[in-house]
């Protein structure tokens, strides 16, 4: 429960001493007790969703707390909170798998009190946040017990499923069954029409089968505006929404043919997150069918497309996915591969040039890149350049490795194109200027850059070159960010340090540009440029390490 056992017990217990106290405030004595019960409204806590570092006991505190604590006031304020029902409409459950398995008395209270729970919401929409850790019982235990432990509280919660509006589940997936039944013994009894947020995370457990959601509700599905799955154990399948009203999608773990029906049947997406994208030969075979339906999204404004975990080298399922729609809103893309293959972004070109799109924010980041071993390699900065042309509106730009090889390293050679310093690129195409004259942020990711196996060394002598070429387009924000390993006391015996040289040039443009503040020496106050080395981790910035290395701050 969202109110632990002692609170609980300690509400009970005082239940005597709060009936023989009178209130003496001139809340209760001057105003009617439907505008105190607006004004109790008032302390309710907007839930946030469900995380790791949101769980109890920070989200006992805000989740119900403020509902038994203006009861245990005073008799008056008890008998308001009572019949407040805007009061009882979030509930956040937390159930410890120990103790409910071992302990009738725990899951009897806990059953007890979300009867009672869900009785003084009257007929309200409700906010339900489950979680349900996994502790110290192995997982075939868990599940075993779980099944009859949870069987009762768990069909109250479906119980009141017609009023569930925002519903949030972090749980392993054997809990899923005990929530949504497979078969349903009447319509009549399971109604989600009015769900508006639906969230689950399931934990994978490998000693029983993926649950689907909402499989037993036939006609009765429900058409929620914000969905969010992740875990990497549902499948698209296995999900039964109706997805006509999604405005808002994060899914992890999605089949190719799941993202393409999304975004041909969810015509008012306006933000869209396909993590960890599954692409095999049965998704492909099922999406050329369904490829043939295009789409005009005019909301979407915000698209990112994951495909770290896909490997079939011979399909782009870019082309999938992007030649099935129109998005004239798109203004931020964010696509992240585990390579870059050839023509891998033509797809993302088209549909901004189809669709005259103005992209103002635009992430890349691959997992493996190289530099000019091969004709991919050079294929893939062509590719970069090809899209940053035609994004000249840029303001936001993320480009991204975590293995680098070749020489010189791959985003090495990236800033050399970008700053204009290479004369030709795949082979053959002459140097043309590259002009994104809006760019406020600037992040390159240079990956590992200690010396592992092949992985190349990241050039430091480059960022001077390119803060210089950004400082023509106005006050900019750059950040070069690298993997370490380690903590950060450590990290530096085994990093190498900038050499002096590159140290001195930046302080030079820092001192030029006036990049520790605005309106400092040089060209004033909408030129300067703000640096940031740190690590991915935040920790440890190399520049400023660099710099109490050779002993030149001061």
């Amino acid at each position: 429960m969202s109110v632990r056992s002692s609170e609980i017990r300690l509400c009970v217990n005082t239940n005597t001493e709060i009936a023989g106290r009178r209130s003496i405030d001139p809340l209760t004595f001057n105003l009617p007790t439907e505008i105190v019960s607006e004004i109790f409204a008032l302390t309710l806590w907007c839930p946030a969703p469900l995380s790791y570092s949101t769980f109890a006991p920070a989200q006992q505190e805000k989740g119900n707390g403020a509902a038994l604590k203006l009861g245990a006031v005073c008799l008056a304020w008890r008998e308001i909170a009572w019949a407040t029902p805007q009061l009882w409409t979030n509930f956040y459950l937390h159930i410890d798998i120990d103790s409910h398995c071992n302990d009738n008395s725990t899951h009897n209270t806990s059953f007890q009190l979300a009867n009672a729970w869900f009785a003084r919401s009257g007929h309200l929409p409700l906010s339900l946040q489950i979680h349900v850790p996994l502790k110290s019982l192995p997982r075939i235990l868990a599940s075993v017990a779980g099944h009859s432990s949870f069987a009762l509280l768990s069909s109250l919660i479906t119980r009141y499923s017609s009023r569930w509006r925002e519903l949030d589940i972090w749980c392993p997936d054997w809990f899923l069954a005990t929530l949504f039944p497979t078969v349903v013994r009447a319509v009549s009894d399971i109604n989600t029409t009015i769900l508006d947020t639906l969230r689950i995370h399931a934990v994978y457990d490998p000693y029983h089968p993926t649950r689907a959601v909402f499989s037993g509700y036939a006609a009765m599905e429900p058409a929620p505006r914000h969905v969010s799955i992740s875990g990497g154990t549902l499948r698209f399948v296995d999900v039964h929404v109706n997805w006509q009203n999604a405005t808002r999608v994060d899914m992890e773990g999605v089949e190719l043919a799941g993202c393409v029906y999304i975004l041909t049947h969810a015509l008012g997406l306006e933000d869209v997150k396909f993590n960890r994208v599954s692409v095999n030969e049965t998704d492909v075979g099922m999406v050329s069918v369904e490829g043939q339906i295009h789409t005009t999204l005019s909301f979407l404004t915000s698209l990112h497309l994951d495909f770290t975990s896909s490997f079939l080298p011979s399909h782009n399922p870019l082309d999938d996915l992007l030649s099935v729609i129109t998005a004239p809103a798109l203004s931020r893309i964010s696509l992240s591969f585990g390579i870059l293959r050839p023509r891998a972004l033509l797809p993302a070109i088209a549909l901004i040039r189809r669709s005259g799109s103005a992209i103002s924010s635009l992430a890349i980041s691959r997992k493996y890149a190289g530099s000019r071993d091969n004709e991919r390699n050079n294929d893939e900065h062509a590719q970069l350049l090809a899209l940053l042309r035609a994004t000249p509106g840029l303001r936001y730009l993320d480009v991204g490795v975590k293995f680098g090889f070749g020489e010189p390293h791959p985003q090495a050679r990236l800033i050399g194109l970008l700053v204009g310093e290479e004369d030709k690129v795949d082979g053959g195409e002459e140097k043309r200027e590259l002009e994104l004259p809006y760019l406020e942020m600037v992040h390159i990711g240079v990956g590992r850059i200690r010396r592992v196996s092949d992985v190349s060394l990241f050039d430091w002598t480059t960022v001077p070159r390119l803060i210089g070429s950004l400082r023509m387009n106005g006050r900019t924000h750059l950040r070069i960010s690298w993997i370490r390993n380690g903590v950060a006391s450590d990290v530096m015996r085994a990093v190498p340090y900038w050499d002096r040289e590159t140290v001195v040039r930046v302080m030079e443009l820092q001192r030029w540009y006036g990049s520790s503040r605005p309106g400092g020496d040089g060209y004033g106050e909408n030129d300067w440029i703000e640096l940031d080395t740190k690590d991915t981790k935040g920790e440890v910035d190399l520049f400023e390490a660099s710099v109490d290395f050779y002993g030149l701050r001061g």
